[in-house]
């Protein structure tokens, strides 16, 4: 595996790059979430490239930027276990020069939910992402769909400034409780872990739900509210239905493709899942 440290590294490994590119962006800490991205990749492109880079700009003045875990070695023994070709490790001033100027792209999406309870975050999100794709020219792009409006956000600037590479969405990967894999779970208890497996099955039983008995949200929503650890359900952040395709609110009954949101604070730390309601 070949590791670029900065911009020009990076761009004298990729002139030598033979075939075409997949590209997983991640923060490091990695788990079997960002492996699975990294086996979706290798599967369709001739080369993959992983980058870690802990972006400030996406986190809040009193988040944990600084607290983020970090396994630099890890890391890398992870990737060249999964023969990934190229990594990248920039600094922040790789990302963010002097000269830097942020892009501009606005989206009503950036201010609900998730954007919402972290004001900023998605702009800082949208910077970063755009940057790395200028920066690496990939023909795919993984991304996991556990951050499924950060999802559609980048999908959303990918259409807007019509870039070239193409958004490969993967599915969530679990604990086998059922817990949604991620880096912020080094924060959890074994307590808090056992107690934040009951989201899983909150999502299931509301599919169930809406698949068997009521297309009504308010319905659905009750049944998650219902079916998860009672200790929990005052840390809830939100719980919302959205139209798959628009992430528009859907109240009343479904009438298409939806998608289940939900976030839980477990002390400092929130937990975000979902679950598509397909008709």
């Amino acid at each position: 595996m070949k590791i670029a440290k900065n911009n020009t590294e990076l761009a004298a490994l990729l002139q030598n790059v033979d075939g075409n590119l997949g590209f997983v962006p991640t923060m490091g800490s990695l788990h079997e979430g960002h492996i699975s991205l990294i086996q979706s990749s290798k599967k369709i492109f001739d080369n993959t490239i992983v980058s870690i880079f802990v972006n400030p700009t996406q986190f809040g003045p009193n988040e944990d930027f600084e607290q983020y875990p970090r396994n630099e070695n890890n890391d890398i023994a992870i990737l060249k276990k999964h023969k990934v070709d190229l990594l990248y490790l920039p600094s922040i001033s790789e990302i963010y020069p002097d000269n830097y100027q942020e892009i501009s792209f606005e989206s009503s999406l950036a201010t609900i939910l998730e954007g919402a309870l972290r004001p900023g975050h998605f702009n800082g999100v949208i910077q970063v992402v755009y940057r790395l794709l200028s920066l690496v020219n990939p023909d795919g792009i993984f991304l996991g769909k556990k951050d499924a409006q950060q999802l559609k956000i980048i999908s959303l600037m990918i259409d807007q400034l019509k870039l070239s590479a193409k958004i490969h969405a993967c599915e969530i990967v679990r604990e086998s409780n059922g817990l949604a894999l991620s880096s912020r779970n080094a924060y959890l208890s074994d307590a808090d872990k056992e107690s934040a497996s009951s989201i899983y099955k909150g999502l299931l039983n509301a599919r169930t739900f809406f698949q068997n008995q009521s297309s009504d949200t308010e319905d659905i929503i009750n049944t998650f509210i219902q079916s998860i650890e009672p200790s929990i359900i005052k840390n809830i952040d939100y719980v919302s239905i959205v139209d798959q395709a628009t992430f528009t609110p859907t109240n009343g009954s479904i009438n298409t493709d939806a998608l289940m949101l939900v976030a839980v604070r477990f002390g400092s730390t929130r937990l975000i899942d979902n679950i598509e309601l397909t008709l």
